[in-house]
């Protein structure tokens, strides 16, 4: 097994009413990076079984700002951001000077962990600013190298950005007062996502492959 896992959230908050003289923010920035990588070699007769290879970064791994729970009085702008940058990648390498026998099941690189930005109080301030932007990357490489005979199974390789990993801007107004006098409102949200799943072959002898999938998803 060769796994490696993000869970912990990065939560940036204010709850209840604030009275400033300038601006009130709350802004919430990660960066995220999980790397499981496996490298499988023989000398000589060699059977192995991997039944798991994973890079994850958890649902519960999510970026948040937010202001809620009261009212905000600013004589600045009111804002949330929140900014994230991750990535996980899977690398599995098997390489036989010899015979070998090697299994492979599911290698995957998942991004399940939103980034979202949330104003919901009530705001009398001078402008308001709501942004949220990220840039995810999954990656799962499988590289077979053969000198001498070499056998795997690989039953899939998956690279994937699920849709709980949204980036959102949000502003519930939901009865609440949303006063930004004469200045600007942004609300915006933007992403950068990329899913790319390889299985390469390499070798001057006999490589024998059995692969059922390889897969690149992005729902967010």
């Amino acid at each position: 097994i060769a796994e490696a896992s993000l869970l912990a959230p990065v939560t940036a908050e204010i709850i209840g009413s604030v009275t400033a003289g300038g601006g009130v923010a709350a802004n919430s920035r990660a960066g995220a990076t999980a790397v499981a990588e496996l490298i499988a070699g023989s000398a000589g007769l060699v059977d192995v079984g991997v039944t798991r290879v994973f890079a994850l970064i958890d649902q519960t791994a999510l970026t948040t700002a937010s202001v809620r729970g009261g009212t905000i009085v600013a004589g600045g702008e009111v804002g949330a951001t929140a900014d994230t940058i991750q990535s996980a990648k899977v690398k599995t390498d098997a390489v036989s000077v010899s015979i070998a026998g090697i299994t492979l099941s599911t290698p995957s690189a998942r991004i399940l962990a939103a980034t979202r930005a949330t104003l919901a109080s009530s705001i009398f301030g001078v402008g308001a600013r709501v942004t949220a932007h990220s840039a995810n990357t999954v990656n799962a490489d499988v590289d077979l190298f053969g000198i001498g005979g070499l056998t795997v199974g690989t039953t899939s390789a998956l690279a994937e950005i699920t849709a709980e990993a949204a980036t959102e801007a949000l502003v519930p107004l939901s009865g609440a007062t949303f006063d930004a006098g004469a200045g600007d409102v942004l609300v915006e949200a933007t992403a950068a996502n990329q899913a790319d799943a390889k299985i390469n072959k390499h070798g001057g002898a006999a490589i024998s492959v059995s692969i059922l999938k390889s897969t690149a998803t992005i729902a967010a």
